[in-house]
């Protein structure tokens, strides 16, 4: 695959009609919603190996798990290996890479893999499967330069999390085949409490599919508040609507689904700026700590703070400068004044502060 200068991310869906079409090289999957991702690579799998009986010829699956007994050096030439053969009563062989952190790849390894991306012609298909901690979309993790690199040479595939409502879709379709009615409210309650996860969503679908055999006659309707009974809900730290989370990711987009959520639930809005001036505070005391070397177990004890969280912070902080979280809290400093002291909407103030905030400068 020759390398391109000018790359442009495309959705889950997007590859999904063209891998209708028909697709060769080298692509890169990535983004958070694993569940999703899995399910791609699946359906991609079933279409190209079409030689039954043919699989240890034109499937190839290469694990760089600590857990593997070859070298590193021994697994990149299985892959080259791979990239080199001819595939077999098929029109093209298919290669997948996984456990392969691009967080933590080393220098030589990054170039050894888009030198493999490169080889990959058109009797190839071959997918970098990064689970969501392998490659984290944080703040402008797009102009790493590793991300450059790999994305030049293996089209980048995001599976970013997916919406309630096209959550909610799928719960109620996938129960309707039981012949069992999940109720809008039902539907859109059972996607809250699973964080709008699909692999948590998926473990729920099948508690109320077995909870439905309970119910007598032909007709099953399960309503909201069943849901609520048989359903666990997820911890609200795995929420990716969450306040905490979407400030973390740095995403005008995330930001604006949860004000939205918050003004659809009638939260008051200058409780919500005092919840955005709290995590902007934890912003900027871990990004002082960092700046000053300290390491995630001393700022957890300094901070009395769960290491779990400090380590998501320092995650997402990792490429922001402490410049931009100082004036993230000048300009949420203006927006508490303005909320208190003017007639003007509530909610449009806040809108406005999260475009100042998260849009680059162009777009402002």
């Amino acid at each position: 695959m020759a390398e391109s200068k000018n790359v442009q991310i495309i959705s889950s869906d997007a590859f999904a009609k063209e891998a209708e079409r028909g697709i060769r090289g080298a692509f890169l999957f990535f983004g958070e919603e694993d569940f999703e991702k899995e399910k791609r690579l699946a359906a991609l799998r079933a279409s190209v190996m079409s030689a039954e009986g043919f699989e240890p010829f034109n499937h190839f699956k290469i694990s760089f798990s600590g857990a593997s007994n070859m070298s590193r050096d021994e697994l990149f030439s299985s892959l080259y290996d791979a990239l080199d053969a001819a595939p077999m009563m098929q029109e093209q062989k298919f290669i997948e890479v996984r456990d392969l952190s691009l967080e933590k790849i080393q220098s030589g390894e990054l170039d050894a893999l888009v030198s493999a991306c490169k080889k990959a012609g058109d009797d190839t298909v071959l997918v970098i499967f990064c689970r969501e901690s392998e490659l984290l979309c944080g703040y402008r993790f797009e102009q790493s330069a590793t991300f450059r690199k790999i994305s030049a040479v293996a089209t980048p595939v995001r599976f970013a999390v997916l919406t309630k409502g096209k959550l909610a879709a799928y719960a109620k379709k996938t129960l309707a085949a039981e012949n069992i009615t999940l109720t809008d409210a039902a539907a859109d309650t059972l996607c809250e409490m699973c964080a709008c996860k699909m692999i948590t969503l998926t473990g729920e679908l099948s508690k109320i599919s077995a909870y439905s055999t309970l119910i007598d006659g032909d007709k099953k309707v399960i309503d909201e508040n069943t849901v609520r009974d048989i359903c666990s809900e997820s911890a609200t730290e795995e929420e990716p609507f969450a306040l905490v989370d979407a400030m973390q990711k740095w995403n005008v987009g995330g930001m604006l689904d949860v004000l939205a959520k918050s003004k659809d639930m009638r939260e008051e809005p200058i409780a919500v700026v005092a919840k955005m001036a709290r995590v902007y505070a934890d912003m900027l005391l871990i990004k002082s700590a960092m700046n000053a070397s300290m390491t995630s177990f001393d700022i957890s004890k300094k901070l009395g703070m769960n290491a779990y969280r400090v380590d998501k912070y320092m995650t997402s902080l990792a490429r922001v400068p402490i410049e931009i979280i100082d004036r993230a809290l000048e300009k949420l400093y203006e927006l508490d004044l303005k909320l208190k002291s003017t007639q003007s909407d509530a909610w449009t103030l806040i809108e406005c502060f999260v475009s100042d905030i998260y849009m680059p400068k162009s777009l402002r």
